[in-house]
């Protein structure tokens, strides 16, 4: 009974020893306590309702799995690019680099022969190329 006692006092004494950082200690973690479940309060009425993506018909019934019919998509778009890209690069009286401010002479110019298609700006006259703020480049004299 004595060990109890002597138990209890020494209890007491600690607690009022550290009282006040014991009830800030207290304090901080009811504030911790109440904010996450006030967050989790609040995400529960912000839930959105899940995306559904839905697979056209014509797909499903040609026995297509999505990546066959993005596949086939891209490569229809790729062509599409190409054969425009090159109508146009036949046209072209004048070529600059996307990288570059300068443009060259379609033919007969060295540094117009290195720019890749990818990157290939085409200009049907000069004027059009300063317009789109490109400058003449040395193979021009």
């Amino acid at each position: 009974m004595k060990k109890v006692k002597n138990w209890k006092k020494q209890a007491k004494e600690v607690f009022f020893k550290y009282e006040l950082k014991i009830v800030v200690f207290l304090g901080m973690v009811l504030v911790a306590v109440i904010s996450f479940e006030m967050g989790i309060l609040q995400g529960q009425k912000w839930q959105q309702e899940p995306m559904i993506v839905e697979v056209p018909a014509v797909a499903v019934a040609g026995g297509q799995s999505d990546s066959e019919i993005n596949d086939g998509a891209k490569e229809v778009e790729n062509n599409n690019q190409q054969d425009a890209g090159n109508e146009n690069l036949e046209k072209c009286l004048f070529v600059a680099s996307k990288n570059s401010d300068k443009y060259h002479p379609a033919t007969n110019c060295r540094w117009a022969d290195q720019i890749k298609k990818e990157n290939k700006v085409c200009f049907s006259s000069e004027q059009e190329a300063e317009n789109k703020g490109y400058v003449k480049s040395s193979c021009f004299k």
